[in-house]
């Protein structure tokens, strides 16, 4: 079992008020809708080219692959 103190865990992990969420074991990542926002492999490469210059929030990653699918994430 993987710990959830670590970083990577914290890092790709969702909040109950996140308008996403992981499905299939871990291989999509769902809108609150149940549409598909990405594939773990598209992460993988997104978040490779990104890692360069150090890699910026992960829910900023979900609601920008979310906006550019027509989803937005619902008002504060």
């Amino acid at each position: 079992m993987i710990d959830p103190r670590h970083p990577a865990v914290r890092y790709f992990r969702s909040n109950a008020d996140d308008p996403w969420r992981w499905a299939e074991a871990g291989r999509v990542l769902v809108w609150a809708d149940g549409t598909t926002v990405a594939f773990r492999e598209e992460l993988v490469s997104i978040l490779e080219l990104l890692a360069q210059n150090g890699l910026p929030p992960f829910r900023a990653v979900v609601v920008l692959l979310a906006a550019s699918r027509g989803k937005n994430p619902p008002p504060a």
